[in-house]
C-alpha cells in the first residue's frame, strides 16, 4: 500500500496540538496525546532498544521511535522507518501497537503526523507499508488516510502455522 503526495495533500496537522513538527530537531513531539520520541535518545521505553540503536544509529535508511502518551507516560508502541531512499523520496513506514493501547485512536494520529512529516518536512514523493492480507482493520485505516493497495506478496509470511499473503 503506498501514498503519494497527491493522495495526501488534503491532510493537515492541526498545529496548536504540535509541539514540533520536526522529529529530527527534537527527540521527543507531542501530537494528539502521543509523545514521539527517537528510539535511540529514550530511556522511557519498556522495551530494550540498546541493540537495536546500535544497529540503526549506523543505518542512514532506518529508525525506530517510541510512542508514549503524553496524559500518562504509558509506552503505545513503535513506529518504524525502513528503506529510506533520498534520490527517489520514498520510505517505508509501519507501526507497532502494544494491545493495551489498541482502539483508541492512536494509530491514525500517530500515521498523520509521520505522513505530515515526511511530505511536507522532508520532500518525499512515496510512502508505502505493507501489511497481512487478512488484516482488514489495518487495511481499512490506510485507506482512510490515503494509502492505496498496489500489489500483493502471496505467501510472504509464516505466521501461526501457516504462509500468509502481504498487501501492499
Amino acid at each position: 500500500m503506498a501514498a503519494s503526495r497527491a493522495a495526501v495533500t488534503s491532510l493537515t496537522v492541526p498545529t496548536n496540538e504540535v509541539s514540533d513538527s520536526n522529529p529530527s530537531n527534537r527527540s521527543r513531539s507531542v501530537f494528539n496525546g502521543a509523545t514521539i520520541c527517537s528510539a535511540e535518545d529514550s530511556s522511557e521505553s519498556e522495551i530494550n532498544f540498546d541493540s537495536i540503536s546500535e544497529r540503526l544509529s549506523l543505518s542512514a535508511h532506518s529508525r525506530r521511535y517510541t510512542v508514549t502518551e503524553a496524559a500518562t507516560n504509558d509506552y503505545v508502541g513503535i513506529f518504524r522507518v525502513d528503506e529510506l531512499d533520498w534520490k527517489n523520496r520514498s520510505v517505508r513506514i509501519g507501526l507497532d501497537i502494544t494491545s493495551k493501547k489498541r482502539g483508541q485512536h492512536f494509530s491514525y494520529d500517530i500515521y498523520f503526523y509521520f505522513l505530515d512529516y515526511f511530505f511536507n518536512q522532508c520532500g518525499l514523493h512515496r510512502v508505502y507499508l505493507a501489511t497481512l492480507k487478512t488484516n482488514k482493520q489495518a487495511q481499512g485505516l490506510y485507506e482512510k488516510i490515503g494509502f492505496t493497495i498496489e500489489g500483493q506478496s502471496r505467501d510472504a509470511l509464516f505466521r501461526n502455522g501457516h504462509f500468509q499473503d502481504l498487501v501492499w
